[in-house]
């Protein structure tokens, strides 16, 4: 019995109105309302009935309280407005109207009937509602959907009014309270739109948000919720429930555009102008409304995309925000020159331009089969297609347009769902989904040519042909879910419990090098078709659907919870969770890496399992202060592809052949493959010395991390100081501790006890080679570590005044550390791109994801210039800290940390601590004074020892979105048109400086601070890596940094 949502007359009205909830159930569609009845004297009612509509549909719910005077309706549409009548023969009748409930919240409702010769009373709320976001969980809709500053029409342009949740500056990935992206977990009408597979680095199955922006009705955040019912991600998770239709018909159609000509002219630090390129528009409609009034209705939606792709990214002497300055324009012509002539290929060039173009339909059916069953029905699809490796690649890489490739994503889903009643205290949910989904990538430059990478004088890389990673790639998954939940009121208890299946499956094809890679050392080399290095792979019938992995991971889940109200002020949740993996398919047996290991390496994830604990609690402690928080285990959200590797890379599937030798690659020809190459991977033993595996330790186990929180919430009346009453203030701690974290060993490797101190570098870090002479590809295994934190602390302000102005200011610090933060899309880049002192123990460290600080400011202004037609300004600006950056030594694979492993490692330099340290060679390398001025060329102070992890970070990033949008009169009466300004980054019309926004381009990113090698004595022999002042891995991102201006009209009816 939860005293602080009990209406009164005074504060009925504003509870109503703003929705206040309790808090969140896993419910990823609907709602539900709990409440309990009470007298005047404070007894329990217990001949109520209750009575709940969904005005706009007709939906109709009758229920009684039990014999504590409890009731509790799940189920419920979201959003509003409801009425709620309470009828008793003993006491007066009250109604509740203009209630409005939130996507998987709990609306509670504790009333106090009077004698039946007091008067009835009416309680009537409002249609605005109003939910400061703040701390781990917000939920959205109403103006907080339709009048936000969304120039992407994204999901995220939503979410990042959370103070924990992270857009990265080019509006691609989504970081929830510090974690990887690809932790988070996406449902929309109750299907996972996620990117199952982890390939995308936006988290979704398409390169925009997979939703038509105007069918969405909520949107709720939620990052720690103590709730057993939830599972599947160890980020947060982001719920969308799509528009229904009513008893009215209704709609909209919209057209927008933004283009260069409305856009400023981005001006780097240099001083150096860019001219923008871009063209884009958007239109879509929707229409909505009954088939049967009262019975069935239906809703749909369209939404299409398409803009001319942007480079940033071109020769030193380009017109671009990103310059390769050891690439030369002269330089570029002169390989498509030589590419044509002598090869017969067309290189492209590093400008060229390819529509990105995004589609997404949807229909939604709602089915009131009674009083007692509710039934939904929806489909979406979406397909979108866009330019890879544009502008991707090192500092130092240029990649010719030929090397790009089209990332095609297309996905169907299809989910049903039946919510019923049977008795007054049992309701139960039945959901069924199914999600298709195909990935390509498709190379650009055509699949005639290989892979081609030329050296330049300068240091450089120009690349062109098909990139490797392209030629021979295909993913397919299908991902079938099945929900059935229960839930039974029990006097003060709501027991909740659940069993959840999903089964994903899984087509992989993905092979590097299937058409050939050709290394050129020089320019000159590369017109004399005398390569440096050459590598090839495929399966030894030469057949490459031959490579392909099938494999398919089943996940059972149960829970049990109880929602206890201890009393009228106290709610405590807890539960269990349980989760088990199948897996039936297994790796291909390979017996060779048996014979090297002792172990097998088909191990896989079946019988896998772990039980999840769960508590929650929230009390109301006064009327103005209400303390929550819970504490949880959490696990889920890891990518496939890291499982995937296993099957795809298990020894009996792909063969590598590698050759340096000068007679070999004189006349080379990318156009094909050399027979002597063929014959060597159809002779291959496959798991022998040149097969790659990966495997998963024997001894693995699910990732987890626990979870903590404390928050409170508070009303505050600041009329004293003039500045009003109804200041809602909440403050927020957030703990997570990882219990269990993914790592990976490279097993072929061992000390090489050849150099230094028995294979240890003078200040004692290890000196690798491989472990088996005979064989030069790697073996991977994939397996657990633990350590590492997250601290962030919060602190939201929010104000609704009736003059038509809301603000929401918020605050979020955080601390973010581990040992990996598993940024790559496969194993060996997960291993390789994480900085390390030695890759087989990795050190805690300063996550890649940390935000350190984070300011955001919502503010909105509405009224009525015209009669019955809203005015409306909308403001959302944004200042945060960079992302961190690790400064390594360069790549060597010959002598280095490494030796000539196939993986080298992200390796953090060694700063000797004076010209004396024995650790460094001064006589062969540079001296300790050059070393020096190196690192303060870079902007690096240190006393010396190894540079830390992540210890650096990009510029600060701050902007300012803004919106202005006018409604017109329509055609017909209950029309209106609407027109609107969305201008993104409006802070650079008045500070172009203070606007220039820069992005790491990955995950975990990097520079070269010192080139090196490791003599035999073990000491490090440094060289200039030609550092110049103050760089760093950020780039200039050109079409952020100015402001843009996007005009659209819409008519709704």
């Amino acid at each position: 019995m939860m005293k602080n949502h009990r209406l009164s007359r005074i504060t009925g009205a504003i509870v109503l109105a703003f929705g206040l909830s309790t808090s969140a159930m896993a419910d990823d569609t609907s709602s539900s309302m709990r409440g309990n009845i009470l007298t005047n004297n404070g007894s329990v009612v217990t001949d109520a009935t209750i009575t709940i509509v969904h005005e706009p549909s007709g939906t109709r719910k009758t229920l009684k309280v039990n014999d504590t005077g409890n009731f509790s309706a799940q189920g419920l549409r979201v959003g509003g407005p409801y009425t709620v009548t309470i009828d008793s023969d003993i006491y007066a009748d009250k109604t509740l109207k203009g209630i409005y409930i939130t996507l998987g919240d709990v609306f509670r409702i504790s009333e106090v009937l009077e004698d039946t010769n007091i008067e009835r009373i009416a309680v009537t709320g409002s249609s605005t509602f109003f939910d400061p976001s703040k701390g781990s969980s917000s939920v959205f809709s109403g103006d907080a959907l339709t009048k936000s500053a969304a120039f992407n029409r994204d999901l995220k342009d939503i979410v990042r009014q959370n103070p924990m949740a992270v857009v990265s500056n080019d509006g691609n990935s989504l970081s929830l309270a510090g974690s990887n992206p690809k932790y988070n977990s996406l449902a929309v009408d109750g299907v996972n739109l996620n990117d199952d597979f982890g390939l995308a680095g936006n988290g979704y199955p398409t390169e925009r948000s997979p939703i038509a922006f105007d069918s969405i009705a909520q949107i709720s955040v939620a990052i720690a919720p103590f709730t057993a019912k939830e599972g599947g991600f160890s980020g947060g998770k982001v719920s969308v429930v799509t528009k229904s239709g009513t008893n009215e018909f209704h709609g909209s159609m919209f057209i927008e555009q933004a283009k260069d000509a409305w856009a400023g002219t981005p001006e780097t630090d240099d001083g150096d102008k860019i001219a923008l390129k871009f063209d884009e528009e958007t239109w879509g409609a929707t229409f909505g409304g009954p088939i049967i009034k009262d019975k069935l209705f239906f809703f749909a939606s369209y939404e299409t995309f398409e803009s001319p792709s942007s480079v940033d990214k071109g020769p030193s002497d380009a017109n671009v925000a990103n310059k390769v300055s050891q690439v030369s324009q002269a330089e570029v012509d002169r390989v498509v020159n030589i590419a044509k002539s002598k090869y017969g290929y067309d290189a492209g060039s590093w400008d060229n331009s390819i529509p990105l173009e995004d589609e997404k339909y949807s229909l939604k059916l709602d089915w009131n089969i009674n009083e007692d069953h509710r039934a939904t029905f929806t489909y979406a699809h979406g397909s979108s297609n866009s330019a890879g490796n544009q502008g991707s690649g090192n500092s130092d890489d240029l990649y010719l347009s030929s090397h790009w490739y089209n990332r095609s994503n297309e996905f169907d889903t299809y989910v049903a769902q039946v919510f019923s009643n049977w008795t007054q205290e049992f309701s139960t949910e039945v959901k069924v989904s199914k999600k298709e989904s195909i990935n390509g990538q498709v190379s650009l430059g055509g699949y005639e040519f290989g892979e081609v990478k030329i050296d330049t004088v300068n240091g450089g890389e120009i690349m062109l042909g098909a990139d490797d990673s392209r030629h021979a790639n295909q993913l397919t998954n299908e991902t079938l879910q099945v929900r059935i939940s229960g839930d039974y009121l029990y006097e003060d208890h709501a027991i909740s419990f659940g069993w959840e299946y999903e089964k994903v499956d899984v087509y992989n094809l993905f092979m590097q090098h299937y058409l050939g890679s050709w290394y050129f050392d020089s320019i000159d080399d590369f017109e004399a078709g005398n390569a440096g290095f050459f590598e090839y792979q495929n399966n030894p019938s030469l057949n490459r659907d031959d490579a392909a992995a099938e494999f398919a991971l089943e996940n059972h889940a149960f829970y049990i919870e109880d929602s206890w109200d201890v009393n009228d002020s106290l709610n405590v949740t807890y539960g269990l969770r349980y989760e088990s993996t199948v897996n039936d398919d297994a790796p291909n047996f390979n017996e060779s890496f048996f014979d090297r290991y002792a172990y097998a390496n088909n191990e896989n994830l079946d019988g896998l399992d772990i039980i999840l604990p769960r508590f929650g609690f929230t009390w109301s402690a006064t009327d103005e202060l209400t303390i929550r928080g819970g504490a949880g285990l959490f696990s889920g959200g890891r990518p496939n592809v890291f499982i995937s590797n296993a099957f795809s890379n298990d020894g009996s599937r792909i063969a590598l052949y590698r050759s340096s030798s000068a007679a070999f690659l004189q006349d080379a020809d990318p156009s094909g493959i050399p027979q002597t190459a063929q014959d060597q991977i159809a002779q291959s033993e496959l798991g022998g010395p040149n097969s790659n595996i990966d495997a998963i330790d024997p001894n693995f186990e699910i990732p987890t991390t626990w979870q903590y929180s404390l928050a409170a919430d508070y009303v505050a009346n600041l009329s004293d100081i003039g500045l009003g009453d109804d200041w809602r203030i909440s403050g927020e701690v957030l703990y997570k501790d990882i219990q269990k974290d993914m790592a990976w060993s490279d097993l072929s490797r061992t000390l090489d006890t050849s150099k230094g101190n028995g294979g240890l570098t003078v200040e004692g870090r290890p000196i690798y080679t491989f472990a088996n002479a005979d064989r030069e590809a790697r073996d991977v295994l994939l397996t657990n570590t633990s350590g590492g934190h997250t601290i962030i602390e919060t602190l939201s302000i929010a104000k609704n005044w009736q003059s038509g102005f809301k603000a929401n200011f918020s605050y979020t610090h955080s601390t973010i550390r581990n040992r990996v933060d598993a940024t790559g899309t496969s194993s060996n880049t997960a291993y390789n791109f994480n900085p390390v002192v030695d890759p087989e123990n990795p050190t805690i460290g300063t996550s890649a994801y940390q935000v350190k600080h984070r300011l955001t400011f919502n503010l909105s202004y509405n009224t009525e210039m015209f009669e019955g037609y809203n005015t409306g300004m909308h403001m959302f600006w944004e200042r945060k800290s960079g992302r961190p950056f690790s400064y390594l030594l360069g790549y060597n694979d010959s002598d280095g940390l490494s030796g000539n492993l196939d993986l080298t490692t992200a390796n953090l330099p060694y700063i000797p601590t004076g010209a004396s340290d024995g650790a460094v060679d001064f006589d062969n390398g540079l001296s300790y004074d050059e070393i020096m001025a190196e690192l303060a060329t870079a902007g690096i102070s240190s006393d010396g020892g190894y540079l830390d992890k992540n210890a650096y970070t990009a510029p600060w990033t701050t902007t300012m979105d803004l919106r202005f949008e006018q409604e017109i009169p329509g055609f017909l009466t209950g029309h209106k048109g609407l027109f609107y300004v969305d201008i993104k980054n409006a802070l650079a019309i008045f500070d172009e400086g203070a606007a220039r926004v820069y992005q790491l381009p990955f995950g975990q990113s990097a520079t070269e601070l010192l080139d090196y090698s490791i003599n035999d004595g073990g000491q490090y022999v440094y060289e200039s890596a030609n550092i110049s002042a103050g760089e760093s891995p950020a780039r200039f991102q050109d079409r952020e940094s100015t402001w843009s201006m996007k005009i659209g009209v819409k008519y709704t009816f």
